[in-house]
């Protein structure tokens, strides 16, 4: 189909030159030779008049228009992919899709994986490709890269629709035999005592307590910065660091490391774990299908038996 001149197909190399404003990272995208992309962009300043694409020192830059095009070409793709995917039912048993699904280690940990179980049976040869969280998850369910998105409500996107997953609080956690710390810790200890914290992404992006002890106006004296929530019990055993954690994820490697569940100095906010999908594909059967199987496993993790609510285990 042409519109004015214009190859649709072409529509498809445009948003990925405009997106990865690279020729070669565009034509890896789109599992093409270098020469096919350039030909592509050639093809693509002749028909707008315009070069899209300029160098800037060492890179290539959007000009004004391309920056005009980005959003209107995905918005385009995507619901072309919309229409793609309609089907009047999703078969389960028989559908070989992969799902990508992004999300930080702690939803991967406490409801991904149990998901994963659950549709083991159910639909055998679905796949499930888990992404990690990119500096700007909204980008990527913009993009349409992902089927959905498990994220705080704080980072939600305003523009595609959500669902709340499941609730959480935070426990400190310390080693066991940590001599400093008996069974619960004061604000004095909190601040004083050395902290392991979380920052993701290559910008360094904080988790939502650092946001809450800055306007609380509490200190805290990071001695280790690491880039995943299953990290931190790693370098907290065998030393005096504490570390607030999510208190599903501490529960259960309270059950499997030497560590100290304590209540929190202070009053802490409740996390409140989103599930995010673009909206065109609302009305995708698969996609509804999977935010479904994610919902009534995150809703298992209501039962105080298996949500592991109590701080009181020590080993």
């Amino acid at each position: 189909m042409h519109l004015k001149g214009l190859d649709l197909n072409l529509l498809v190399a445009l948003d990925a030159l405009l997106d990865h404003q690279n020729v070669t990272r565009a034509a890896e995208h789109m599992h093409v030779g270098q020469s096919a992309m350039s030909g592509s962009l050639g093809r693509l300043r002749e028909h707008f008049g315009d070069p899209l694409l300029v160098p800037l020192g060492r890179k290539l830059r959007r000009t004004p228009l391309g920056e005009e095009l980005v959003a209107p070409v995905r918005s385009i793709l995507m619901q072309i992919e919309a229409v793609s995917l309609t089907q009047p039912a999703f078969d389960p048993g028989a559908s070989s899709r992969t799902f990508r699904v992004m999300a930080s280690d702690y939803g991967s940990t406490v409801v991904l994986a149990a998901m994963c179980r659950r549709i083991k049976d159910l639909a055998p040869s679905v796949g499930v490709e888990v992404l990690p969280f990119s500096d700007a998850p909204a980008e990527s369910l913009e993009h349409g890269d992902i089927d959905a998105l498990l994220i705080a409500k704080e980072y939600l996107s305003p523009r595609h629709p959500s669902t709340l997953l499941f609730q959480d609080g935070f426990a400190c956690v310390a080693w066991s035999k940590n001599p400093l710390i008996g069974g619960r810790i004061s604000l004095e200890q909190f601040q004083k005592l050395g902290h392991v914290v979380v920052k993701y992404g290559t910008r360094g992006v904080s988790h939502i307590e650092e946001k809450f002890f800055r306007s609380s106006g509490i200190t805290r004296r990071v001695e280790v910065t690491v880039t995943s929530f299953n990290s931190i019990p790693h370098f907290v055993v065998g030393s005096h660091r504490i570390a607030m954690m999510h208190k599903r994820l501490a529960t259960l490697y309270g059950q499997a490391m030497p560590l100290k569940l304590l209540l929190p100095p202070v009053k802490m906010p409740t996390i409140n774990q989103s599930l995010q999908w673009h909206a065109y594909r609302e009305n995708d059967p698969g996609g509804a299908w999977l935010r479904r199987q994610l919902l009534e496993c995150a809703a298992s993790l209501s039962n105080p038996a298996t949500a592991g609510h109590g701080l009181k285990r020590i080993k």
